[in-house]
């Protein structure tokens, strides 16, 4: 019974979670698109409001994604600047982590958008072999090696690896160099034969392994032919973004229309108050947007991981714990949302600064009431 309880409020939870949202990610280091035969390779990606999309690309050109992005599906030059537009402008209330979007939680209306890569190389072996060793490493990082025969203390997740006879690498260097002849021999009988190979991944198969020899002679005129064929090539990110009119609980500092925050808060010109008080209960999703102002930060830094309490800066997880923050930790011109936890054990009064470089846009403060207790989806699902 307690079983079926916990899921239950699990599936509630999940529900409500605006941050249950999906990860895109367009790599375009991946050999799918480096070794691509067309001149466009694309990465389609299918957004809900606050999913996240990572670009990842050798060489961004065009709107350098994501601060801005790009309106038209044209590689022209000028094309790619006219139809520039920052991702503010397109899609309010966004957030961006580097090579990653957060989508705003509200969305007006359906909205698409590219991010442009050249994937041209100079050298596409000694670029492909340096992101294969990069990723080894890596997964050499992540594995724990436990000695065989004393495995009384080893956790049992953890991964037990052998050590494995020494490889001959002479054996295996000539061992390669038969498989790639044999490889060109084939394919030289296909051309003479008029027909293209059998399976294009041999291609792709000889490219790779030729990166684990040095230069040789005789393969050097094949590689360097398919390399000139791949040179000139676009990667091209399409990204288009469903609508949810949802408006989140929160401050929008200089604006005075409510579209996509609860409380708009316009410009104070005649000394008034800066303060905008949110009250809300745990479990509750709250967020706000300082006055856009590109060299603009947050105080705290790191806004909500931060925040300030009582006059002090204060880590929120000492407050309540099992928050979910988001939010740019070095710029302020995007905005900042936080997720309550579904348990506060007090009521507590917290809050973050917008900090500009223009005077009038300075020192607005989000201040956030959040009520002691357990959140509404919480006490429902023990009443049931």
């Amino acid at each position: 019974m307690k079983r079926l309880l916990l899921l239950a409020l699990l599936h509630l939870v999940r529900q409500q979670l605006p941050a249950h949202a999906e990860e895109h990610i367009c790599d375009f280091t991946k050999e799918k698109y480096l070794l691509g035969k067309n001149e466009k390779e694309y990465c389609v990606v299918n957004a809900k409001p606050f999913d996240s999309v990572t670009f990842i690309c050798p060489k961004k050109i065009g709107a350098q994604c994501f601060q801005n992005v790009n309106t038209l599906d044209d590689i022209s030059a000028d094309k790619m600047e006219s139809s520039k537009l920052s991702i503010d402008v397109l899609l309010y209330g966004s957030t961006l982590y580097g090579d990653t979007l957060l989508i705003s939680p509200t969305v007006k209306q359906s909205t698409t958008f590219y991010c442009f890569c050249n994937l041209q190389m100079e050298d596409l072996k000694k670029y492909l072999k340096k992101r294969r060793l990069t990723k080894e490493k890596e997964n050499a990082k992540k594995k724990s090696t436990v000695n065989v025969n004393d495995l009384k203390n080893a956790d049992e997740d953890m991964e037990v690896v052998v050590p494995e006879k020494q490889i001959d690498e002479h054996l295996v260097r000539a061992l390669y160099r038969v498989k790639k002849i044999r490889n060109i021999i084939e394919r030289e009988k296909n051309k003479g034969e008029g027909d293209k190979p059998t399976n294009p991944e041999d291609e792709e198969e000889l490219v790779i392994e030729e990166e684990q020899e040095e230069e040789d002679g005789e393969g050097d005129e094949e590689d360097e032919s398919k390399v000139e064929k791949i040179i000139t090539k676009y990667g091209i990110m399409k990204v288009v973004v469903s609508t949810n009119n949802t408006i989140t609980k929160g401050c929008d500092f200089g604006n005075n229309v409510v579209n996509y925050f609860s409380k708009p808060y316009p410009v104070e010109r005649y000394g008034g108050s800066k303060v905008c008080r949110i009250e809300a209960k745990p479990g509750e999703f709250v967020g706000f947007k300082c006055i856009y102002d590109n060299q603009g930060t947050v105080e705290p830094h790191n806004c909500f991981d931060k925040v300030f309490y009582e006059g002090k800066e204060t880590d929120l997880q000492t407050l309540m714990p099992g928050y979910i923050s988001y939010g740019n930790k070095q710029k302020g011109k995007y905005a900042f949302y936080l997720k309550l936890p579904h348990f506060v054990q007090h009521s507590y009064t917290v809050q973050c600064k917008c900090r500009s470089t223009v005077h009038q846009y300075d020192d607005y403060v989000f201040e956030l009431a959040v009520e002691g207790g357990e959140s509404d989806i919480v006490a429902k699902s023990f009443q049931e």
